[in-house]
């Protein structure tokens, strides 16, 4: 047998990059105990987005630069030659011919708006379009039998599942899909988040959910998609894509563990805790970042003296802008903000005599910032969403109140504030966190899960 994963090596993608990095290391070691050969595909139109992100946010596009990034990433790793060098000239062809076109078109242009309805509405043949090409040039360089191929996609979007679809289809081989996140959310979802997302994005959502779910269907009546794992109950919750693999006899896993913080965080761990809160994630309304502020009115009228701690990168300077004028206008006090931190063990030493991370999120699957904070110590208020309630609602250091209570939020912050050195300590010594946080700070207990379910699949089907 041999293996193909498709994934995207970049932490600069958010979190689902940063569990490739962490996870395709371990599987590669796996996998040659095992005896596979494998080979690594990157979905182009991940790259195309990478670089129309990094114009987003500096101003400027360098195609090379997007490239070289990618590259390193994965020779840090020591994943470079399981990537095809055919795929990567052809990378690098997308990059510098499909770019430039859309940044002069969605936002130099004067029409702008208007082009990104459309680009909205034909996205999916734009993902179908480069994809081909570059499944077409991984198949040249890529010397791959039929048959008896495993092709396993670590993300859930678009790109990475037709990529998926269309290899186990040429190579007659059977797929697997990891989901990090909701590759759609059922429409109730959709309705429920507008509040937070607003009426365009919630409408880029509707239609682009729609196209995804019509894609996973297709690729469930192909008969040649085998398995769908999940990081947690999440994102099976949020779509349904669990009731529509078991019409088509697909098999659904949830992984255990399926995320993971390295045991390094551990030196950090501090139960010296100071009064002050904390928040770390990518700044935007689904992260409850404005329900964070009203919070901490509430917990500053009862406690003059408390002080908050906030990391993160705003998703754009509309955001950022809406998120100073809240500070104004409600009058937010003790509060620091240090913007996004790239090194975590910088992070981890500012944050780690917290006692607690208010985590007013809407939107998750697994988030990493719950689990960092419990493994440096900081007790945890969050709201009852899927993510926290499959996760870490059996953890007596998380605090579960009703999505969108801003109220129950605050009070609950109030009493971590308030706890004692000794109630406290009891909290974060329990035997539940000491044995969640054995299982959840190896990076490679997460590959053997993963890898371990996808060949026990693969084995016990035709």
């Amino acid at each position: 047998m041999e293996a193909i994963f498709i994934a995207m090596p970049s932490e600069l993608i958010g979190g689902s990059g940063v569990r490739v990095l962490k996870v395709l290391p371990h599987l590669k070691s796996l996998l040659k105990e095992k005896g596979v050969n494998w080979h690594l595909y990157i979905p182009c139109f991940s790259a195309i987005l990478l670089g129309l992100s990094s114009y987003v946010s500096e101003g400027v596009y360098d195609g090379e630069a997007i490239l070289k990034h990618v590259e390193r990433s994965a020779e840090k790793y020591s994943l470079v030659k399981h990537i095809p060098t055919d795929l990567l000239s052809v990378l690098d062809d997308s990059l510098n011919r499909v770019v430039p076109e859309l940044i002069g078109r969605l936002y130099n242009s004067r029409a702008r708006k208007i082009h990104r309805l459309a680009f909205l509405l034909r996205r999916d043949k734009v993902v179908r379009e480069v994809e081909s090409k570059c499944v077409e040039a991984f198949l040249k360089s890529a010397d791959c039998p039929r048959g008896e191929v495993m092709i396993h996609s670590m993300h859930e979007f678009y790109e990475a599942v037709y990529a998926s679809m269309k290899l186990t289809e040429v190579l007659e081989g059977r797929g697997s899909i990891l989901l990090q996140i909701e590759p759609f959310n059922k429409l109730s979802a959709v309705i429920q988040n507008a509040s937070n997302l607003g009426f365009m994005r919630s409408l880029r959502s509707l239609v682009l959910g729609m196209k995804t779910r019509d894609l996973y269907l297709r690729y469930l009546r192909s008969g040649r998609l085998r398995l769908i794992l999940s990081v947690s109950a999440a994102p099976l919750m949020n779509s349904g894509i669990d009731e529509h693999a078991r019409k088509f006899g697909v098999n659904v896993a949830i992984l255990k563990p399926g995320n993971a913080v390295d045991p390094s965080v551990l030196k950090y761990r501090c139960l010296e805790k100071e009064p002050y809160a904390v928040f770390w994630a990518r700044l935007c309304k689904e992260k409850g970042i404005f329900d964070l502020l009203r919070a901490w009115k509430i917990i500053t009228e009862e406690i003059p003296e408390a002080k908050i701690i906030v990391a993160g990168r705003f998703i754009d300077d509309r955001t950022k802008e809406k998120f100073f004028k809240a500070i104004k206008s409600l009058k937010i006090r003790n509060l620091t903000f240090l913007g996004y931190v790239k090194n975590k063990e910088e992070l981890y030493r500012k944050v780690s005599k917290a006692k607690v991370l208010i985590y007013p999120s809407y939107s998750d699957a697994f988030p990493l910032v719950v689990l960092e904070a419990l493994a440096l110590g900081i007790n945890v208020v969050a709201y009852d969403i899927p993510a926290i309630t499959s996760v870490y609602s059996h953890l007596p250091a998380v605090k579960i109140v009703k999505r969108g209570d801003v109220y129950s939020l605050a009070l609950e912050a109030l009493r971590v504030l308030r706890l004692s050195r000794e109630e406290y300590s009891s909290i974060q010594g329990s035997d539940a966190l000491k044995t969640f946080l054995r299982l959840h700070t190896s990076w490679r207990k997460v590959a053997e899960s993963e890898l371990n379910t996808i060949f026990s699949t693969f084995r016990a089907g035709p």
